[in-house]
């Protein structure tokens, strides 16, 4: 059940007594059409925080749902503070070409000549490489919340000199989503600046954009008003597992506001924070066979939050929104899409009538399956599958299906390469089903993500008698 306590739009201002011309007309009934595609979308419960849209600095529509922390009497605001998960990558990509700007940083130099004290096998990587997910580097280190360590000082670079981190391809040969890339990039920025993350994207970022609301860690109590993430179970909405967000330092320990994001928006549009040249690199993605003037998508998400920006400079336009709910990553991205192409052409849009009908929050995150006889034996088909060891898959296989092995070798062989095809094989969550099968959520590289319905056997529980497969596109980032 979503909440909405209000919903708040820009309206166009009315003519004077000689009416309005054809042109201004015009315009007005565009903007009323995307102020009620706005509230269509907030009405049908897609969306639970803070949501703007904007064109050259004018805010066209803007709407408020939900609420910023259970047993409060607080609201949200375009000013409350939202942790933005993996946009923080956006801010570390504009530190970067900050100092790029500054001369103190190449893109395609090695990043040993930087911080020489990183892991041998890192040296040779570029700036580049790391911002494009092209390094090699994996998705995460020891747990998909666990993060970097902090030292005294707050930087995260000392920890990353100590890693032991195999490369899982030849750098620039392939992309693979990788928050350790980022954090990497963090310890360059560290490096150069001599100042810790934190620090050196306040000097670098966030002052010269003029932002009053955004910054590193939790951005909690004893602040400006703030949200936690939530779940929604039961009909009820409950918080959700906390993060300790300033060990995902610069690939997703910031927060921010929906306000905070235009004006940064707004800087990289007026080109009064970058060079032209640098702004070229940002605009394309770091990859120049890409346009510059195409849409750039942005995403973010960690337990209970949920944030998406459709940007585009060249047109001035840009839809912000900034969620502390768990959102079905299929339905937001259609939601935001839908938002944008309203805002696009001027035309009202409606939700569609039914969601995909997935409800992250219904998963445990981060534990370890349920200790049953059926619990157990999936414990050892993902571990199986997901360690792509095709003898290990010929002795766990017959015993967890019971069957014999002859008969499974063409299974054997489709399953051997998932992980490869995914680009990765990470557990995300499960679920009990009321009906007794166990769902769990395998997510891979970028958008690929695979949802797991295993049946036990009805006279043997130990034994999966079916697995239901439904590989998806989430639309992560």
């Amino acid at each position: 059940m979503t909440l909405i306590l209000a919903l708040w739009m820009a309206v166009a201002p009315t003519a004077g007594k000689s009416g309005r011309g054809p042109i201004r007309q015009e315009a007005a009934q565009a903007k009323g059409a995307v102020q009620r595609t706005l509230a269509h979308q907030v009405r049908a419960g897609r969306l639970h925080g803070a949501t703007l849209l904007a064109e050259k600095g004018t805010i066209i529509a803007s709407a408020i749902s939900g609420i910023p922390r259970i047993g409060d009497d607080e609201v949200i605001y375009l000013d409350t503070r939202f942790q933005i998960a993996s946009l923080t990558k956006l801010f570390t990509q504009l530190a970067m070409l900050r100092l790029v700007d500054q001369d103190r940083l190449d893109l395609d130099a090695p990043i040993g000549a930087y911080r020489p004290s990183l892991p041998a096998a890192l040296h040779s990587l570029t700036t580049r490489q790391l911002l494009r997910n092209r390094s090699g580097l994996p998705r995460e280190l020891d747990g998909e919340m666990l993060g970097v360590g902090l030292d005294a000082s707050g930087r995260g670079g000392p920890f990353l000199d100590s890693i032991d981190v195999a490369l899982s391809f030849e750098p620039g040969t392939k992309e693979q989503y990788s928050n350790v890339g980022y954090w990497v990039a963090g310890a360059v920025v560290e490096a150069i600046t001599e100042l810790p993350w934190a620090s050196a994207v306040q000097r670098l970022v966030i002052d010269p954009a003029g932002l009053e609301n955004t910054g590193t860690g939790a951005g909690g109590p004893g602040r400006a008003s703030w949200t936690i993430g939530h779940v929604e179970a039961e009909s009820e909405l409950r918080p959700a597992m906390q993060v300790e967000y300033a060990r995902r330092l610069s690939s997703g320990g910031m927060y921010s506001t929906a306000n905070d994001l235009l004006r940064l928006f707004e800087a990289l549009r007026e080109q009064s924070l970058l060079s032209s040249e640098a702004s070229r690199e940002f605009r394309t993605s770091f990859d120049d066979s890409r346009s510059p003037d195409r849409e750039q998508l942005f995403a973010g998400g960690l337990p209970g939050h949920a944030s998406m920006l459709v940007w585009d400079l060249a047109n001035g336009r840009c839809v912000i929104s900034l969620n502390n709910l768990a959102l079905d990553y299929g339905d937001f991205q259609r939601t935001v899409a839908t938002l944008a192409e309203s805002l696009r052409t001027g035309r009202e849009l409606k939700p569609a009538t039914a969601t995909s009908g997935f409800d992250y929050s219904v998963l445990s995150l981060g534990q370890e399956l349920p200790d049953t006889p059926l619990g157990r034996a999936v414990e050892r088909w993902l571990t199986a599958v997901g360690g792509e060891d095709v003898d290990a898959l010929r002795k766990v296989l017959p015993e967890v299906y019971g069957a014999a092995p002859e008969d499974l070798e063409k299974e054997i062989a489709q399953l051997g390469g998932l992980r490869r095809r995914l680009g990765g094989f990470e557990r995300f969550g499960y679920r009990v089903q009321d009906d007794g099968q166990l769902l769990v959520v395998v997510r891979g590289s970028g958008s690929r993500e695979i949802r797991f319905r295993f049946s036990a056997h009805e006279a043997r529980p130990s034994v999966i008698d079916n697995i239901d497969i439904r590989l998806t596109n989430i639309g992560r980032k």
